[in-house]
Parts: structure tokens; sequence; C-alpha cells
């Protein structure tokens, strides 16, 4: 099959390859053991051992995407499928073979054992003689006891390029770069971040109008708006035949989001003419306004010259 090919890959390369469902297939390593009985020292070692638990760590999922060219999602399918045909040839009861590394075998109350393979290995055994010291005592271990005697040994037989761990004969798989990019992550989360400081900004802007308007309510009620003049009220003269009327430019039925209008046109459109202006029979509108003052012939004129100075549609209130 070949998952028996992608476990000793994956295994030899990393030391451990988790199969969800099946089991951990793990590299030990065996340290160096002296044997007072023969006195020789054999020499370190490492065996595959099998645990029949496991964590899906995606590392084979990641090294099947690799070898297949495929999506890390359609590489988790695939290896789903490859372990259902695993369990699948366990569950006949014949031990199923894992070229350099051993085999399993699944019993009839489907509990799994494993036989690891012997691996090579290029250091053999040391062999070692005792030298008997008059000028000196040692504490030797012999199973649980402990004695105190004149006797340590002397490596004889060591070779000075035999001093480093041993070797494991592996094959010789080629090292391939991952496919996994990190740009994958760090462009959406950029992304996302980018988009939180403009909303940020916005908001500050729009609380500090909020907070600007609500310090100065008065200010929006009376000195900022133009109350609708009292029809009884002696009217002033007109000097020529020019007439006031206003650019209406912001129309709202709310005193404060027409007062928050205001404050954002003044202080960050940089528009210092504008004014908020109300009249009750425009059933309770506030209206942010220029106000102007020309002859009725000129009234088109003005009122096409604020549409291109507010960029907006802008209708006249006389």
């Amino acid at each position: 099959m070949v998952l028996e090919q992608y476990i000793q890959e994956v295994l030899y390369r990393q030391r451990s390859c988790s199969l969800p469902k099946i089991g951990t297939f793990r590299v030990q390593h065996t340290p160096a053991r002296y044997d007072v009985t023969s006195n020789t020292i054999e020499a370190p070692g490492e065996k595959v051992v099998f645990e029949d638990t496991w964590t899906d760590d995606g590392r084979c999922a990641e090294w099947i995407a690799h070898k297949e060219h495929l999506m890390l999602s359609i590489a988790r399918l695939k290896m789903d499928k490859y372990i259902e045909e695993f369990k699948a040839a366990l569950q006949t009861g014949n031990p199923v073979r894992i070229s350099g590394i051993g085999q399993l075998q699944s019993n009839t109350l489907g509990m799994l054992s494993f036989t690891p393979e012997a691996l090579p290995i290029t250091m053999d055994t040391l062999h070692v003689k005792p030298v008997i010291r008059t000028d000196a005592s040692h504490k030797i271990t012999v199973g649980d006891k402990e004695f105190v005697g004149q006797q340590v040994t002397n490596h004889l037989n060591a070779a000075a390029d035999q001093t480093t761990a041993p070797i494991m004969d592996y094959p010789d798989y080629p090292e391939t770069p991952s496919g996994f990019r990190w740009w994958w992550i760090i462009a959406p989360v950029g992304a996302v971040l980018f988009a939180v400081l403009v909303w940020w900004l916005a908001e500050q802007q729009d609380k500090a109008a909020v907070e600007a308007a609500q310090d100065t309510p008065a200010a929006v009620d009376t000195t900022m708006m133009k109350q609708e003049p009292d029809s009884s009220a002696a009217q002033a003269p007109v000097v020529n035949d020019t007439i006031e009327y206003y650019a209406v430019i912001d129309t709202y039925n709310d005193s404060l989001k027409a007062a928050r209008r205001y404050e954002q046109r003044r202080k960050s459109f940089g528009q210092p003419d504008v004014q908020v202006f109300y009249r009750a029979a425009d059933s309770g509108l506030y209206k942010v306004v220029h106000p102007l003052r020309s002859t009725r012939a000129d009234t088109t004129m003005w009122r096409d010259s604020m549409t291109r100075k507010y960029k907006t549609k802008i209708s006249l209130q006389y």
C-alpha cells in the first residue's frame, strides 16, 4: 500500500509518525549499556516502538500533500482513504508488514501488536577489562545493590573514532521544500488589521464630533439655529432688490445628527460658512445650510456654484 511507504518516509525524517484512529510510530534511542558479567559495553542504538495512542499532528497529511502535489485539505481526504484501507487489511488478522519498520497484527479483540525490525547499527560491542587501583575506592551499582571497591574499567578496545553517537543506516531521502507558505497567513491577517485600523479612525472622528455637539447643546438650539421669524414682528426694510436665502446642503429630523454634521463640515471638511437652520413649518426638520444674499435673477447661478463647492445636490430655502 502507498500508506506504508509514507509511514516509513515520515518516521525516518521526523522520528515520529502518527496515524489517526490507529496509533503512533516513534524512533526510540537506546543508551549504551555496560555488562559487568561479560565486561562489555554495548553500543547505543535506536529502535522503532508503536503506541496505540495518537494525535493528528498533520505531519503525514502534509507529506502526502507534498508527494502527490495536492492541497492540504485534499491530502487529508486521501490520508483518510489510505487509513481505511490499512485498517481493513489489519482486520483480516494477517500481519501487515511496513518495510524497514516492522509489522502490525490485530488479534480477535482488535488489539494491535507490533514486532519491530532490527535497525542496522554501525558500532560494535566494546570489550573491556578491569583495572585494579590501590589509591582510590569507587562505588559500583550491580542491580539494586551498591558496592564500594577499587575496581574500575579501562576501555582498552575503544577506538577514537567511536566516541560519537551511533549512526542509523536510514534510506537517503532527498530534502524537499515544504509547500506551506507563511504569506498565506500574513496577507489575510494584514488585510484584517488594516480594515480594523480604518474603522477605528472613523469611529474616533465621529466620537469627537458627537462629544463636541453634546458639550454645546444650547448653541445648537439657539445661536446656531435660525428660528422662523415671527410674522407679527416688524420686518426690516430691504435696502435694495437683493434677497436673503439659504443653500440647503443636508437635512435631518434629529438636532443631534444635524449638529454632528455641522461640526464635521466646519472642522473636518474646512467649511466655516455653514450653519444649522430650523423652521417649524418644515415639519421640524433641521438643515445644514450656507446663507446667501443675491438678486432673484442670480439664485440659479448661486445654486450651481454651491453644488460644485459642496459636491452634493443643493436646494434653496427662502
